[in-house]
């Protein structure tokens, strides 16, 4: 990988706050940002979960009611 694409890479990472950037002399050190990356997760975590509850809830509906949502009336 070039180093202006991991260049791009990291700036995008730091503009969403995962990572952290220090200068170090003629050097730049990036390290994870924990809480921002524990929050994406625990974010991430809920959002798939409620996924998840939908389409069981769907499918309950589906197995008993031969019933998809958008058919109900």
């Amino acid at each position: 990988m070039s180093q202006p694409a991991i260049k791009k890479h990291l700036k995008i990472l730091m503009e969403e706050g995962l990572i952290k950037e220090r200068k170090n002399g003629k050097y730049r050190v990036y390290s994870l940002n924990r809480t921002s990356l524990q929050s994406a997760y625990n974010e991430m975590l809920q959002y798939i979960g409620d996924l998840l509850d939908d389409q069981l809830v769907s499918l309950k509906n589906y197995v008993e009611k031969g019933e998809f949502p958008d058919e109900q009336q």
